[in-house]
Formats: structure tokens, C-alpha cells, sequence
């Protein structure tokens, strides 16, 4: 009974992955986890910003970067509200108030953008500030990995300890 129950769960889960609003949800959930998310905030605007920087410096007009650069981001909830950006700079808006709105990236991306288009080097600039945040980002999981190591070392220890307990046991009682 136990395994059945078992089985039906894991499909149940596997059904639910397939479906676009969970996966839309989960994406969303994941960005509003405790550190976790912050850092996926810095990875996700490094990886946009690398991305639109070297379409755009390769001539590739604005809104077919931002349509490129938007799929290569890696989060669905993010991505669903690039129809309004591209909607906004095709009415004439500027990219930084076009990407004010998105919820999911830092806040500096629009300090920087402004920045780069008012200077006329906005591919220098998004390269600059992916740099930035590629360096945030590998000395945030350097911080989670040494967070979570004394963890995983108790873990590791209390189940290393019940197997001693479960085989010494049965020797002492003979």
C-alpha cells in the first residue's frame, strides 16, 4: 500500500511538472525564496544582460535582441512579461523604463541601462554590469555552499552513526 501511494505521488508530480502554469508558478516561487532567491536574481539579470549586450553590439535590432535575450534567460515568469517590454519600446519607450516593470531582475539593471543610453554605450554597459553580477553571483554560492556544508557534514554523521547503532546493536545483545 505504502509503495502504491509512493508510485501514484511521484506521477502525480511528474503530471504537474508537465503543466505550464505550475511550471509558470514554480518559476515564480523560486524567486521569492529566502537567499536562494536573491541569487537567482543576480544570475538570471548577468545571463539577460551578457545576452541583449552581445546582440546588440552585433547589430541585431533592439527588439529582436530583447526577444533573444528574454527565451535565454531561463525563467518562464520572467520571461512571460517581455510582451509588454518589447509592446513598450515599440511604442517608443526607452529600455529602461520598458524593463523598470520586470519583476525578477535587480534594480540596477535599469540604473544601468539609463545610464548606457543617455552615454550611447548601453552594449558596454550591460557588459560591464553582466561582469559585475557573474562576480556577485559565484561569491553568493561560494557563501551557500559554506553555509550549507556544517549541514551536510551532520547529516552525513547522523546517518553514518544509525547504521554503527544498527549493526553493533544486534553484537552486544548475542
Amino acid at each position: 500500500a505504502c509503495l502504491l501511494t509512493v508510485i501514484v505521488l511521484m506521477l502525480t508530480v511528474m503530471m504537474l511538472l508537465r503543466v505550464p502554469a505550475v511550471l509558470m508558478w514554480l518559476d515564480k516561487v523560486k524567486l521569492h525564496l529566502p537567499r536562494i532567491g536573491k541569487l537567482l536574481n543576480t544570475i538570471y539579470t548577468a545571463r539577460f544582460a551578457r545576452t541583449l549586450s552581445t546582440l546588440y553590439s552585433s547589430g541585431l535590432p533592439m527588439i529582436q535582441a530583447l526577444s533573444v535575450a528574454a527565451e535565454t534567460i531561463g525563467n518562464r515568469f520572467i520571461t512571460s512579461q517581455f510582451g509588454q517590454v518589447v509592446a513598450q519600446i515599440r511604442s517608443g519607450a526607452p529600455l529602461s523604463s520598458a524593463l523598470k516593470p520586470v519583476k525578477g531582475f535587480s534594480q540596477k539593471l535599469t540604473s544601468i541601462t539609463l545610464i548606457g543610453e543617455e552615454s550611447g554605450r548601453l552594449d558596454e554597459m550591460l557588459d560591464n554590469m553582466a561582469d559585475t553580477f557573474d562576480f556577485e553571483s559565484e561569491k553568493a554560492i561560494e557563501r551557500l555552499i559554506a553555509m550549507l556544508e556544517p549541514a551536510m557534514i551532520v547529516v552525513l554523521a547522523i546517518g553514518v552513526g544509525t547504521i554503527m547503532i544498527s549493526v553493533m546493536l544486534p553484537l552486544y545483545s548475542m
